[in-house]
């Protein structure tokens, strides 16, 4: 897809040197030399509404401008506070404040545009004598620490290191995509990738997408309707919901405004992305090596959904600007093609020989795991720490005929002093803190193996796909499966309640219609269904794997409906793992509000720093 480009000539003399175009959805990052910058940008995609490029010409504008002049300003101000106050120094404030510049780039776009002019011809012209190297080298320079500052302030905001899977490679951009194109996407296991979130941003009617399969068809114009339906159903939900919670919930003393509102804004979310359709746009960023890519490409290219052979075909174009022999032959993997709808066609065949026994609601059932998976990880513990004469099978052995007592002993020597304090420097100020940190377990855990089957909403299926240390088969989406109703239009009831059901049966209807007219594949017809309906797949995963992982995803700030999946995975493996599973320490608690506590560190931690909430990571 391409658009017409609204930059200036300055802006896009600057862009072309980064970017592989400035009017495509899908574009490279070209010449950065510091890997944190490249992965600054693909990260910030997760809570922000703009597209890559805009978010580095605004950067450009914070650091170039802003920045410079409001710092200068807010320490003057800073040290007048502190004198003994008088009129003199009051209006001296006044004076100052009226000089600050406007934190929002774009609001700095509209107040003193010649600024931004000034700064964009500025570096543009550094950019066209770029032949030394050093024009570029001078923007990297003032990028690079704001890269390392927000790094900072992210992974404090956030609590958890997927920026740090983003700093290496070469990192592309697909936007305006749908969300059944960035789950294909994100389905290689070896992509580093970030997405903008259906947990901080509101989505609009006209980031609804339009698949090619129903464009000219009689069926536009009912896909049309849904849109309509869903996304008003979406505002109005969403809308009460934020209004129920601030007339019903009260906020402690303690708790900042700031961090109360954000974490009212993300419960309501977590409610209403429910009804979101799946054919949603996103924007999604990728850092990954070439041979990576090449393998997506091959699997893209055969797909039976247009959007994602078109795609793969522009990702393969801009990345030959980039790779120019690295890509050139990728290939259609037309065996994928082949066996893939061989197979569809044989479980049609057999379908009427299989027995049913769905679950109709979110779960998670262990459903296979490694034979006498406690005393092989046990003798997986013992086997690293015997001298080399001994084999594992003379480990297990033993383990096998050892009293409980004795292999609590190994368990217990095993996990112990996982917890240790730790100096760290916080880049933003250079201080030291220290902090206490508890260790992941060593690996012996990943000798055993647990497979589940989990039938899930699609919203929480898209946060446990992004677990790429586990293989993950899944089925097609359908609406056949039912679909889920979130805690709070449960708890509001009434309109709130009816106008989601109404925007459910709506999509079954549609979907129904579309199924029987037997004019489209089923897995284009995954565009139909909103993120409630319950899609089931496999999850195999080493037991080291399951302790990272429902560790974190039972944390209070995590979304509801993974939380109470990751704690049905942890009572599963409790049959099988009496003794070690323990150690996991899962969140079993249910919250409300979960992300309140950790907003309300965020700002803590900012002030402590000195911080005003101009300079903070907000969503949007």
């Amino acid at each position: 897809m391409t658009y017409i480009s609204s930059y200036t000539e300055d802006e896009r003399k600057i862009l072309q040197h980064f970017f592989t175009n400035t009017e495509s959805d899908i574009y490279f990052l070209k010449n950065f030399p510091d890997f944190e910058v490249a992965a600054l940008f693909v990260a910030s995609y997760s809570r922000n509404k703009k597209n890559l490029r805009d978010m580095f010409l605004d950067t450009i504008i914070n650091l170039d401008i802003i920045e410079p002049n409001n710092k200068l300003i807010k320490k003057q101000v800073k040290e007048l506070k502190q004198q003994e106050a008088s009129s003199d120094i009051e209006a001296k404030i006044k004076e100052l404040t009226n000089k600050l510049y406007p934190e929002s780039a774009t609001e700095l776009r509209q107040t003193h545009p010649y600024l931004v002019t000034r700064s964009f011809a500025k570096w543009a012209q550094k950019i066209t004598n770029i032949e030394t190297g050093e024009d570029s080298k001078e923007l990297m320079d003032m990028l690079g620490p704001k890269a390392q500052g927000l790094f900072a302030i992210w992974a404090d905001k956030y609590g958890h290191d997927s920026l740090k899977d983003m700093a290496h490679g070469l990192g592309f951009a697909c936007e305006n995509v749908s969300n059944i194109f960035s789950v294909i996407l994100e389905d290689h296991r070896l992509g580093d990738y970030q997405e903008k979130s259906t947990r901080y941003l509101e989505f609009t009617e006209d980031r609804v997408f339009m698949p090619k399969e129903f464009v000219g068809t009689i069926w536009e114009a009912k896909l049309n309707e849904n849109t309509h339906i869903v996304m008003q159903a979406y505002r109005d939900v969403l809308e009460n919901i934020i209004n129920y919670l601030k007339e019903n919930r009260e906020k402690p003393d303690d708790i900042k405004d700031s961090a109360w509102d954000v974490a009212i804004k993300a419960e309501a979310f977590d409610n209403a992305r429910y009804i979101l359709p799946t054919r949603i746009r996103t924007n999604v960023g990728q850092i990954s090596n070439a041979r990576t890519l090449a393998e997506q490409l091959s699997e893209m290219l055969v797909s039976q959904i247009a959007e994602i052979r078109e795609r793969a075909q522009e990702i393969k174009k801009e990345a030959e600007k980039v790779f120019p022999t690295l890509l050139v032959n990728v290939y259609a993997n037309k065996h994928r093609e082949c066996a893939k709808e061989d197979m569809r066609q044989l479980g049609l065949s057999l379908e009427d020989r299989l027995g049913n026994a769905r679950y109709d609601k979110n779960s998670a059932v262990l459903i296979d795991y490694t034979p006498d998976i406690q005393d092989k990880i046990i003798a997986g513990m013992l086997y690293e720490a015997v001298p080399a004469a001994h084999s594992w099978q003379n480990c297990y052995s033993l383990i096998k005929s050892m009293t409980l007592e004795e292999k609590l002993v190994i368990i217990e020597t095993f996990f112990e002093n996982r917890v240790h304090k730790h100096d760290r420097i916080d880049v933003l100020t250079g201080k030291v803190e220290t902090r206490t940190y508890k260790h992941a377990p060593m690996h012996a855990l990943d000798g055993g193996k647990l497979k589940f089957e989990i039938v899930m909403d699609y919203g929480a299926f898209r946060d446990i796909h992004r677990h790429r240390r586990a293989s993950q088969r899944r089925q097609v989406l359908t609406t056949a499966l039912g679909y889920e109703i979130p805690r709070m239009v449960k708890q509001i009831g009434g309109e709130t309640k009816d106008k989601y059901m109404e925007a459910m049966i709506h999509s079954i209807r549609l979907y129904n219609e579309l199924q029987d007219s037997k004019e489209f594949h089923p897995e284009v017809l995954q565009y139909i269904p909103n993120f409630a309906f319950r899609i089931s797949e496999i999850v195999e995963m080493d037991v080291w794997d399951a302790f990272y992982a429902i560790s974190l995803r039972t944390t209070p700030q995590g979304h509801f409906a993974y939380r109470k999946l990751f704690q049905q995975m942890y009572l599963e493996i409790e049959r099988v793992l009496p003794l070690i599973a323990s150690y996991i320490e899962p969140d079993m608690n249910e919250y409300e509000l979960g992300r309140l506590k950790q907003e309300q560190r965020y700002f803590e931690k900012a002030e402590k720093r000195g911080l005003d909430e101009s300079q903070l990571i907000k969503p949007g």
